[in-house]
């Protein structure tokens, strides 16, 4: 059973993949860049809805 207080680091990742850490880094800042893009789109589509329905 995996322990659930085990955290996977990028070099982690990068022996398991057969990867640098800096690609592994670099794929990692480019998914939290995703994220952030999402959740300002998703927060903007939230305030439009809320503009709209107190009409």
């Amino acid at each position: 059973m995996p322990n659930p207080d085990h955290v996977v680091t990028a070099e982690d990742v990068a022996d398991a993949t057969d990867q640098s850490v800096e690609m592994v880094a670099r794929g990692w800042h480019e998914l939290a860049e995703e994220q952030v893009d999402t959740e300002e789109s998703e927060s903007e589509s939230t305030d439009r809805r809320r503009l709209f329905s107190e009409d």
